[in-house]
């Protein structure tokens, strides 16, 4: 269970970048 968990936390991570960069590329004049 501990290993699955730290798999989880790993995917949610990269998914949240990989999130982030598609918003900033939608939206290059946000920063």
């Amino acid at each position: 269970p501990e290993e699955t968990d730290w798999q989880i936390d790993v995917i949610a991570v990269e998914i949240d970048l990989k999130t982030r960069k598609a918003n900033v590329r939608h939206i290059p004049n946000a920063f």
